[in-house]
């Protein structure tokens, strides 16, 4: 009768520990996109400033 229950819960922990890993790992991966997406821009618009100057 405890099993199910005990296993319940275990699957509780489990998904409260891997949930937050994952999003922290896909965070991860979008504000490093999002830095090196910044990055090009940010030379783009360099270039270009130079390019018209």
């Amino acid at each position: 009768m405890l099993y199910p229950y005990l296993r319940s819960l275990t699957n509780l922990v489990l998904t409260f520990i891997l949930l937050p890993r994952l999003f922290y790992f896909i965070f991860l991966k979008i504000s490093f996109y999002s830095i090196i997406m910044i990055f090009f821009i940010l030379s783009l618009l360099w270039y270009l400033f130079c390019y018209f100057l």
